[in-house]
């Protein structure tokens, strides 16, 4: 059970970033 809880943190971390990135080079100006 605390491995799997842990393996989901790790998934939620990479689509945070995934999406934090896509966000900031949305937003980013030339």
């Amino acid at each position: 059970m605390l491995y799997i809880f842990d393996l989901g943190n790790v998934i939620v971390d990479i689509d945070f970033n995934r999406v934090l990135g896509a966000w900031s080079d949305l937003t980013r100006i030339p």
